[in-house]
């Protein structure tokens, strides 16, 4: 429709209390037109009537510039905003011209300080670098007039405001001065977006210059984003001192020293971009490329067009020559145009380094002085603090000191104004950072430029005064800045008064970004003065420093508790005020269940000074479950630590902590046995013993917590330590005899406590097989001595503990002495070839230990140990779990205990207890007669022979019926264990007696002397009672259990070879029944041996047995049938087949 038709009148979407102005309705229409020989051309948009009352304006604003400097004290500016990353490569390497453009934050911003949870990164993407971009704002050198007039026209109101009120109070002021002051000024305002537009050309050649550019954050010089953490290796730290100097260098980490920029800081204010015109730029609007390749000519020749610019002649000419002199408002546009131009460009460090050490500093010094126009001195307290941000060179003889002692004069003159601080604080900031930062590389701590006091004054003042979140937070970016470096000047921060304001800063402040700024601050000066801190501390309390880490981010967290370290790494008694406030100690242990790593490996590190030489406060941390904290982060640590380049802080922390702990445990453990020492063997301890006692008593369960985690488990035992175990063991075994009376002193309780720990401590280390086999000659020598006595306590609780520890310790020892004992068989045989002096002593070592070990048991165990076994329950249910860990692989210790007292003791309580026999106590007593039978059964005691005959029948009986019965109960599986153990002992004796039967019956043939052959009958008629388990053993073949089944059968075999099946009856039906079973189980299996070992099983039964009725019930006659089978069956094994046949030819013979 447009193409062929007039386009619509513009028509008015919003409603206003007055329609648009005919002029400017004319000036759409001209622009709009579709003919481009009639569109409005660039003169004729000059002069249209719509910018008549603009031009006459800013004609008389240039008339009144000169009062309004003389009189203005508060001048009301626009909110201050930042650029970020001003020149990025891909722009670098573009020329500008007409078509390009470079955006830069307009001094327009929000009425409110943007927190940093609100604040947005902006990326560096392709699509904001655009000159097409909507997101940049863009504005002429006209606009910047105008918000020059709106700035003025505040000034005078607020300047109107104050002196009306001055007037009154002084009624010395004339008339002349109240005249003065009630001038008004006139201007436009930047609260209005709206009149932010950009120029238009007429065609694509005379389009706007305007150079935009990003407004992402500004990478800080020296300084990184990441968080990169200290990466050094942790020294191993043994003396207080050690530990102090570990942990001041672990505690300050590349993340608490980033330092960020005040100017353009986006937590700080939120920007808007800014922009010039290149049209009417005075100089030539070089790009950072051609900046950057100029000559040292061209260079001069750009900085003289610079100062020609910003000086007092020909400001507006952009290279031409004019013979009139322009007016003050298009001066004053040009000079914003040129500063504009100018913040684009100091962006990029090698330019910001080429102007900062020219003359264009003191240039712009000038300005900042003489310039009566507050827009004007804001763009170049702009340029100056983006200089000041992105120098990272500076002469000494550049006249810094000067600026700022000019900006610390403005900030004294305008300390009530709070759009003027926020103008002048951050390029102060930056020069202030600049120059400590610049001493501290050159190494001149003592200071290479003057820094006025009041500059430090200044920022006290605007830290503490008023209520301007922003200003506030502007001082104490720029505190934190400064703090960072060690510099002469910055000696005027290390002060109490800062410590305090910062800390009500971040107490009072409702603003995220504020606090962890505030904190940070104070943090960074408590680096560097520890002092600053302490005296937060004393006035505000530790309690109070600590309760702000609760419910604090994790930012918040890591700088209280990286300066409450601090801190206390320079005093002790602070340490000493936190300790004895067990809820403070808690608040620390909570940080170690915050998501963040470097809060936990801070707060490690304050627990370690925390407990550094003070067992009690590790007592109060273990039992709130420290031990279980350092676990989890080790194991979260552990993939880091694979490579020691790339181990992190936490994992760092860590080890320390770990260092420190188990080198405490010794210690802890001689402070023990030093009170312990002095009481040994007395009725009465004095006051001071018990006072020590009950000072260093409770402290032995951190040896037991540390030594129950596998951390530091392995970092405590050694042969030191072992020794302190077992001398503590003997002073126990002294109290508990009441050879030494404690209790009188310290209480029943106490001493109670005292010998559960001890013996706790023994339990765990004896669980840990991997720790006793390093030091087998210790444990023998000095833990089981002690032990062994302690054995025989009075006491339940305590016999039953030693009983379980010795039983875990000799089932370790012995494997290892029976080990021990074949390698010095193979070391003896390398002996005989080659000279090894050094195996051999090993040799002989082991065999010592060995036989110390068989003399302990000989001497002070077993002759006693009959008592252990009569005692009340449930010692002898532990005494016989020793003997059997004893016997199970020790051939010696077997024949010492079927030479004693033991077994006739061991018959009994199986006896007494046989009508149970899923019990504990009947499993340990069959495994140890299991044990014991293992070799051979000769060398017993006829009572002990007959006496194991009995127990086997009565005992093995009940044990079938129980199991036969109690299919499908809990107890089945207790009754299997049982059962087997029977079956095995009752194989070894019928398998000993039938090689004992064999050997007699080849010695006859060999017509040797009937010696053996009496011992062989003699054998075979005290054995004769185990025939009658064999009824049992029938009924067993068809259980369920393999293991059972196949242990049956195999002793049935070796019982009807040698009893047969006379006077019993294994052939009655449920016999019968069973082995009918057993055969259509097996019947077609590959391997025939069940087969087979059944079928012979019932050949003898029925060669041997007196019964011939068998064969008229159903059972006999469906075993005949299946016999029959076999024997015709082409799948049965060739073996099977022929005993099959004789057994039917045995019935049809009978």
């Amino acid at each position: 429709m447009i193409l062929r038709q007039e386009p619509p009148p513009p028509r008015q979407t919003q409603f206003s209390s007055s329609p648009p102005s005919e002029d400017f309705q004319n000036l759409l229409k001209r622009l709009l037109n579709k003919n481009p020989d009639k569109r409005m051309d660039w003169p004729e948009l000059l002069e249209h009537p719509l910018w008549t009352q603009v031009l006459k304006e800013e004609d008389d604003v240039a008339g009144a510039e000169e009062d309004r400097e003389r009189h203005c004290e508060e001048i009301t500016s626009l909110r201050y905003t930042e650029v970020h990353d001003p020149i990025s490569p891909e722009q670098a390497d573009k020329p500008l011209d007409s078509h390009s453009a470079i955006a830069q934050p307009v001094y327009m911003t929000y009425n409110k300080p943007i927190s940093s949870e609100t604040t947005t990164a902006i990326t560096h993407r392709p699509s904001d670098r655009r000159p097409g971009c909507q997101q940049a704002v863009r504005h002429t050198t006209c606009g910047a007039s105008r918000n020059n007039q709106g700035l003025d026209r505040e000034i005078g109101k607020e300047r109107r405001g104050e002196l009306e009120a001055k007037t009154e109070d002084d009624p010395k002021l004339t008339g002349a001065q109240q005249f003065t002051v009630l001038q008004p000024n006139k201007s436009f305002t930047l609260d209005n977006v709206s009149e932010l537009r950009p120029k238009s050309g007429v065609d694509e050649d005379n389009t706007e210059a305007i150079f935009l550019l990003s407004s992402c954050i500004n990478s800080r010089r020296s300084c990184s984003i990441s968080d990169s953490l200290n990466q050094s290796p942790v020294p191993q730290a043994r003396s207080g001192s050690d530990i102090s100097s570990c942990v001041k260098a672990l505690l300050h980490t590349d993340s608490d020293l980033i330092v960020t920029p005040v100017m353009d800081n986006p937590k700080i204010l939120k920007s808007l971009p800014v922009r010039f015109d290149s049209k009417t730029l005075c100089v030539p609007a070089y790009s950072v490329e051609k900046l950057q390749s100029l000559s040292d000519e061209e260079w001069a020749v750009f900085l003289i067009q610079l100062h020609s610019s910003l000086g007092e002649q020909n400001l507006s000419a952009p290279l031409s020559t004019s013979s009139t002199a322009p007016p003050p408002s298009t001066t004053i546009r040009a000079k914003l145009n040129l500063l504009c131009y100018l913040c684009c460009v100091v962006g990029h460090k090698v330019i910001a380094n080429r102007l900062i050490n020219s003359t264009l500093l003191p240039l712009l010094t000038q300005q900042l002085r003489r310039s009566p126009n507050w827009d004007v001195r804001s763009k170049v307290l702009r340029v100056m603090g983006l200089l000041a941000l992105h120098c990272t060179e500076l002469r000494e003889d550049i006249p810094v000191s000067e600026v700022v002692s000019i900006l610390t004069d403005l900030l004294r003159d305008n300390m009530r104004n709070s759009k003027i601080k926020q103008l002048l604080m951050p390029p102060l900031g930056e020069f202030l950072y600049l120059i400590t930062s610049q001493e501290e590389k050159r190494g001149s701590p003592e200071g290479l430029w003057f820094v006025p006091a009041a500059a430090y004054t200044g920022l006290m003042r605007s830290l503490r005064e008023g209520d301007d979140s922003i200003i506030h937070h502007m001082a104490a970016k720029i505190i934190e800045n400064i703090s960072t470096t060690v510099s002469g000047p910055s000696h005027y921060l290390f002060s109490t008064e800062i410590g305090s304001a910062l800390w009500y800063l971040f107490t009072h402040s409702t603003v995220e970004a504020v606090r962890v700024t505030a904190i940070s601050s104070l943090s960074r000066l408590t680096r560097m003065v520890p002092a600053v801190f302490l005296a937060v501390i004393d006035t505000c309390g530790p309690a109070a420093i600590l309760d702000s880490v609760g419910g604090a981010g994790a930012r918040v967290q890591q700088h209280l508790l990286t300066a409450m370290a601090t801190a206390l790494l320079t005093s002790r008694i602070h340490i000493h005020r936190v300790t004895q406030n067990r809820d403070l100690v808690l608040k620390v242990l909570r940080c170690l269940e915050s998501p963040s790593t470097v809060t936990r490996a801070k707060a490690s590190l304050l627990l370690l000074l925390l407990i550094q030489d003070n067992a009690h406060t590790l007592l109060f941390c273990c039992q709130h479950r420290l031990v279980m904290y350092v676990e989890r982060d080790l194991r979260k640590a552990t993939p880091l630590r694979e490579n020691p380049s790339q181990s992190g802080y936490l994992s760092q922390c860590l080890d320390l902590l770990i260092v420190y702990m188990s080198n405490t445990a010794p210690l802890i453990m001689e402070d023990v046995l030093c009170a312990l020492r002095g009481v040994i063997g007395r009725r009465h301890p004095s006051t001071a013993q018990s006072r020590q006692l009950k000072h260093t008593l409770p402290t032995m369960s951190i040896v037991l917590e540390l030594l129950s985690s596998q951390v530091f488990r392995s970092q405590i035992v050694t042969e030191e330590f072992l020794a302190q175990i077992g001398l503590l063991l003997n002073y126990i075994t002294s109290i508990e005899s009441n050879e030494t009376n404690l209790a009188s002193a310290l209480g029943a309780a106490v001493c109670e406590e005292l010998i559960r720990t001890s013996l706790s401590i023994v339990e765990v280390f004896s669980q840990h097989h991997a720790l006793t086999s390093p030091h087998h000659s210790a444990v023998v020598n000095d833990i089981l001595p002690p032990l062994t006595t302690l054995a025989f306590s009075r006491n339940v609780e305590w016999s039953v503990f030693v009983l379980r520890v010795l039983s875990e310790l000799s089932l370790v020892l012995l494997v290892q002495e029976n080990d021990g004992t074949e390698d010095n068989e193979k070391t003896e045989e390398k002996k005989e070839r080659s000279d090894k002096g050094g195996k051999a002593a090993e040799g002989a070592d082991d065999g010592s230990s060995c036989s110390q070990m068989l003399t302990l048991i000989l001497k002070t165990l077993l002759p006693r140990y009959e008592s252990l076994l009569r005692a009340v329950e449930p010692i002898p249910l532990y005494a016989l779990k020793l003997l059997v860990s004893m016997t199970e692989h020790s051939t010696p210790i077997c024949r010492l205990i079927k030479h004693s007292r033991i077994l006739p003791t061991v018959f009994q309580l199986i006896m007494a207890n046989s009508s149970n026999v899923t019990s504990g106590l009947i499993q340990n007593a069959v495994a140890l007669l299991c044990n014991l039978s293992g070799d051979t059964i000769l060398d017993l005691e006829p009572p002990h022979q007959q006496g194991l005959i009995e127990l086997m029948v009565n005992t093995l009986s009940e044990a079938a019926l129980v199991h036969l019965n109690g299919e499908g109960h809990a107890g089945r599986k207790v009754s299997h264990l049982v059962l087997q153990a029977l079956l095995e002992l009752l194989h070894n004796i019928l398998k000993q007696t039938s090689v004992v039967v064999r050997s007699a019956l080849q010695s006859q043939r060999l017509s040797c002397p009937a010696v053996e052959m009496e011992a062989a009958e003699k054998l075979l008629l005290e054995n004769r009672p185990l025939s009658q388990l064999s009824i049992h053993l029938i009924h067993m073949l068809s259980a369920e259990n393999q293991e059972v089944w196949e242990e049956s059968i195999q002793c049935l075999s070796l019982l009807v070879q040698l009893y047969g099946g006379e006077g019993y009856d294994c052939l009655s039906p449920s016999c019968l029944q069973s082995f009918s079973h057993v055969l259509r189980t097996h019947i077609h299996t590959e391997t025939p041996r069940i087969q087979r070992t059944t079928l012979r099983i019932i050949k003898r039964l029925v060669q041997t047995t007196e019964r011939s009725d068998w064969l008229q019930c159903p059972e006999g006659d469906g075993l005949r049938s299946l016999l029959e089978d076999i024997t015709t069956s082409n799948r049965c094994h060739v073996d099977v087949v022929p005993l099959a046949a004789e057994i039917l030819q045995e019935i049809s013979g009978s």
